[in-house]
């Protein structure tokens, strides 16, 4: 059950990397990124993925460091 959960995780999070970043050819669309951001905001998801860094395997919280330090930009 922890696994699928960390996969699950897993799966998530390089998805919201690929809206923020593109991928491949395909650059992030502006409006796709900043429905994303609030949401993200909306639903106080920020906080919460730091939180719960530790829970989560190394190689997700590399995209999830990512993923906070775009949003921090923003």
């Amino acid at each position: 059950m922890l696994l699928q959960a960390a996969e699950d995780v897993s799966a998530q999070l390089a998805a919201v990397k690929s809206m923020l970043c593109g991928s491949g050819d395909a650059e992030p669309q502006s409006e796709v990124t900043a429905q994303l951001a609030q949401e993200i905001y909306n639903h106080n998801l920020l906080e919460q993925l730091i939180t719960d860094l530790a829970k989560i395997d190394f190689e997700v919280r590399l995209g999830s460091s990512f993923c906070t330090a775009m949003f921090v930009l923003m």
